[in-house]
């Protein structure tokens, strides 16, 4: 038997053929011979049988492969006739092969002669406006998470502060005196309550707005995101005057108040004072941030309404004197040039 017909040899679709005509004993045996498909309608029963299988089993997978029982003499290829067909496949491989470095050339060629809109790199077909969209997305998505951690650094900040300004005042800045707690800046319960008073709502007020940072891109309705600015600007200027009066109240308070016995609350009451002086410019850091969250809103409300007149001066068509009749526009057309934009375009939040 000769098994040097075939040109590929033994491939996983030999296995699968043996499997399905119930020769997986033979497996291996036509693995070692390197036997392929297209040998196996040549192969007789008697061959089956020096591979491995009894009679009945050769007989089978000849029926099963509907092999004609010709004489192997017939079937046998010579071994001259072998290696014309492969150098023939070899020359159609590296003709092939020559046909695709030359387009490859080509391309690359074409790309570098007309410069239209250059490729960086021409293997992954990345352009140069491409990449260029690529980085200024990459660029503003860093603008609004350092914009974020911004006002989350503003919030915790300002917590901080109230926290301390009337954990301060509230632990020792009462003292018994006749049966009632007097305050200690000279003894005006009035003051101790105005720096606890601000401190407390300044803490819930920072908390609030820390959770609105939270779902601020969440909110889809264009007023609720101007009502939540203007509510930041709005509070974050009034607390910083507050706290300016609470500093300049606290303070000459103070320094009309006599000294309490053995220093009692002294560091307490000095830093509600400081830190009601850092708080002033704390709000109005938050407030400053808020009005240029706001004006960046206006300014994209604004821009897509001012646009240069590219025919100059030209009258309208539902003017009965216009000259120029060609231009038509639809209605909506802006708008629905805006609703094909895909999602990943970046805009402004417009107020």
């Amino acid at each position: 038997m000769d098994t040097d017909h075939d040109y590929l040899g033994f491939t996983k679709q030999t296995e699968t053929v043996l499997c399905g005509v119930g020769a997986q004993n033979l497996i291996k045996e036509f693995k070692s011979r390197n036997i392929s498909t297209s040998a196996l309608h040549k192969l007789t029963k008697q061959d089956f049988v020096q591979l491995g299988a009894d009679k009945n089993q050769a007989g089978d997978i000849v029926n099963a492969l509907c092999i004609s029982k010709k004489d192997a003499s017939d079937i046998r290829t010579k071994p001259h006739h072998k290696i014309p067909n492969k150098v023939e496949m070899l020359q159609l491989s590296e003709r092939q092969l020559s046909i695709i470095q030359d387009f490859v050339k080509y391309c690359r060629m074409k790309l570098a002669k007309e410069r239209i809109n250059c490729f960086v790199e021409p293997d992954k077909a990345l352009s140069a406006s491409h990449i260029l969209c690529l980085i200024a997305d990459a660029a503003l998505k860093e603008v609004v998470a350092t914009e974020l951690k911004l006002k989350e650094l503003e919030a915790v900040i300002v917590t901080l502060f109230a926290i301390i300004v009337f954990g301060c005042i509230s632990s020792k800045g009462y003292l018994p005196k006749d049966g009632k707690d007097v305050c200690l800046y000279n003894d005006d319960n009035n003051a101790c309550n105005y720096g606890v008073g601000i401190g407390v709502l300044a803490f819930l007020a920072s908390i609030g707005f820390l959770a609105g940072e939270y779902l601020f891109e969440q909110m889809s309705s264009v007023k609720t995101r101007k009502h939540f600015v203007l509510i930041d600007l709005g509070f974050s200027g009034f607390w910083s005057f507050l706290y300016f009066v609470g500093f300049c109240y606290l303070t000459n308070a103070w320094n009309n108040s006599p000294r309490p016995k053995d220093g009692y609350g002294v560091n307490n009451l000095q830093a509600a004072i400081a830190f009601s002086f850092f708080s002033i410019f704390t709000w109005a850091g938050c407030a400053w941030f808020a009005f240029q969250r706001f004006k960046q809103g206006t300014d994209a409300a604004f821009a897509p309404s001012y646009e240069a007149d590219p025919v100059g001066g030209t009258g309208y068509t539902s003017y009965p004197d216009a000259t120029d009749t060609a231009y038509q526009e639809p209605p909506f057309g802006q708008q629905q040039q805006q609703q094909q934009r895909g999602m990943g375009d970046f805009q402004a939040p417009a107020y």
